[in-house]
């Protein structure tokens, strides 16, 4: 285990960052429950050009109402106990466009993800349990735009246990199919805790997921329990999972192994990583497609008797002291899931003998993989002497990498030392730069930048939001319209920057605010050159690509999502795509 004792920076010398406009004040609105307990878990951009994220508040009875603004969007749960899901589709004014919530069930307000379809809908990963009223367990209910109830029907109903929930919305928000995915629920083997000796109730945590330019599905994270997944004609498929020895069902205590499972279009089970080695536990963060392959990142933690993770012909090992949550990334080709690389990062430990990091949040975008979160300790490239970046002192501090993609070695490090625990907690490109949005604990909540190929030892701060802010949550933009999603406590209003409107919540609700960031308008995972001699027109149901020789072609959504590919001939030729907002070889392109 190294220790280090001077800050290192991957680049030291001072540079200018790109020229960045002040944000200007668009909107600010609040979700609000009556409990004080709502919680996000990530926003993203539709190809419709629309805002769409992952919520979740807490209820006492049906008649508890959750206001989005004005707007009364759902009333919750008539079990008392219940945390209800909210999926919210916005505009870029911050106008509801339609919303699906849950009246029956207990949705984890942790683990669960969004990510944009090409049709213009959406899929959620989330986790659930069935309500419990007395002695009875009722099934997770989901209830559309158009007031259509889909019952998760397939969840074991005989015990308060999670399971896994796959869903898929349409543009418009109904409820196209939703899957579930069970895991074995017998007695935890080496279980301390009363509960935990009658059954696994917490038995898989999900963290991400993606889609490429199939449709197939990607989900990804932690389980520590036998997982059952169905597939085409009634297969049925068991996984089960590796370092569970140890785990004894405290919620609280780490254990199992890392998934990332394969599904088509319909979440039928295709595929899964094949891993091997014995640890303490390992995770997935996040889960990318990007050119034919699936990019991760992860934490793995030893067991001091010779640790190892290997996935087909890439492995590495981790040293006998080192016990710690290191961070790894990996890719693996997403047509058979076999391995590319996996690269294990340097842990460097506090003046206390410590280490911990907390990884938030990552992005794939312009051909990098961007990793953020809160760190206490140091973090330095596979097998390095010392630390590209640490903390001060013994307290968490936002920290942000940018990871080459060919390999997984780390090309920029930043750290924000400070006096008070600090987060990265959202990311995205915009106009050349890279931003983060962060918080300090019951203070404050900003944007960070810098450019996403120059020199990261200096940081332009942008501070959105001065109050109790409990958690900065997630970010994302579409065009210039940045959307930044932050958990506040707010009873006597929280100052927002740009207007002198002073918004309130119920103890702990979630503030939306939104910034116009000016400049010209720059996508993430593409470049923004274009194709020299090609011209990109958008019709009904397809784009047409007249070139003068031929060409090759890439359709991203405007956050970046990779929807198709084609290798167009010189003339004319089109690329068949549902309504929406695309951009093709750096060319915003509408499809009607």
């Amino acid at each position: 285990m190294k220790h280090f004792t001077l800050l290192s920076l991957f680049l030291s010398c001072a540079a200018c960052l790109n020229a960045a406009e002040t944000p200007s004040f668009a909107w600010a609105k609040v979700l609000d429950g009556p409990l004080a307990n709502e919680q996000n878990g990530g926003i993203a951009v539709t190809t419709d050009g629309n805002f769409v994220s992952y919520n979740s508040f807490q209820s006492s009875g049906s008649d508890s109402p959750c206001y989005f603004g004005d707007d009364l969007i759902a009333n919750g749960s008539a079990i008392s106990s219940d945390r209800n899901l909210m999926i919210l589709k916005t505009d870029a004014q911050g106008n509801k466009l339609w919303s699906v919530h849950s009246t029956n069930g207990y949705f984890d307000s942790a683990d669960g993800k969004i990510t944009p379809t090409a049709d213009g809908g959406v899929l959620v990963l989330t986790k659930t349990r069935p309500s419990q009223n007395g002695t009875e367990y009722i099934a997770s209910v989901l209830v559309d735009a158009a007031g259509d109830r889909t019952e998760l029907y397939d969840m074991n109903t005989s015990i308060w246990a999670y399971c896994q929930a796959l869903i898929k919305i349409d543009a418009n928000g109904h409820i196209e199919w939703a899957k579930v995915f069970l895991n074995d629920q017998l007695p935890v083997p080496a279980a301390t805790a009363t509960a935990a000796k009658v059954a696994t109730t917490n038995g898989v945590n999900p963290y991400s997921l993606c889609t490429d330019t199939d449709g197939n599905i990607y989900i990804a994270g932690n389980y520590r329990s036998p997982m059952v997944l169905s597939g085409k004609d009634n297969g049925c498929f068991v996984l089960c999972p590796r370092d569970v020895a140890a785990y004894n069902g405290d919620p609280q205590q780490t254990g199992g192994s890392l998934y990332i499972i394969k599904l088509d279009a319909e979440g039928n089970y295709l595929n899964h990583v094949k891993a091997t080695g014995e640890n303490n536990y390992e995770k997935i963060n996040g889960v990318h497609f990007l050119d034919g392959n699936i990019v991760f990142n992860g934490n793995i933690k030893g067991n001091g008797k010779g640790s190892s993770l290997t996935i087909g012909e890439a492995t590495f090992s981790i040293d006998d002291d080192n016990t710690f949550d290191n961070v790894f990334v990996g890719s693996v080709k997403a047509s058979d899931l076999s391995a590319n690389y996996l690269r294990l990062y340097s842990t460097f430990t506090n003046s206390a003998k410590k280490f911990v990091v907390q990884v938030k949040n990552s992005i794939v975008a312009d051909g990098k993989m961007y990793i953020c979160g809160a760190l206490n300790g140091g973090i330095g490239d596979s097998d390095a002497a010392s630390a590209l970046i640490a903390t001060d002192g013994t307290m968490l501090e936002a920290f942000a990498l940018q990871v080459n993609l060919n390999d997984g070695s780390i090309g920029r490090a930043f750290i924000q030392p400070g006096t008070a625990i600090t987060g990265y907690y959202g990311c995205f490109l915009y106009n050349g730069n890279v931003y983060f949005q962060g918080y300090t604990i019951a203070k404050n909540a900003f944007l960070d930048h810098f450019p996403a190929d120059g020199v990261w030892t200096d940081n332009a701060r942008f501070t959105f939001l001065d109050g109790n802010v409990g958690m900065a949550n997630a970010a994302t933009v579409n065009d210039n319209t940045a959307v930044l999603v932050s958990r506040v406590n707010a009873a006597n209003g929280i100052t927002v920057t740009g207007t002198e409107t002073k918004p309130k919540t119920t103890g702990y609700g979630l503030l939306f605010t939104s910034y116009n960031l000016g400049g010209t308008v720059a996508v993430p995972g593409i470049s923004q050159d274009g194709v020299s001699g090609t011209v990109f027109t958008g019709d009904e149901g397809h784009i047409t690509v007249s070139t003068a020789s031929p060409a090759k072609v890439d359709v991203y959504t405007p956050s970046g999502a990779h929807v198709a590919s084609a290798d167009a001939p010189a003339g004319t030729s089109h690329i068949t795509l549902p309504a929406g907002v695309y951009i093709a070889n750096g060319n915003k392109v509408i499809v009607r």
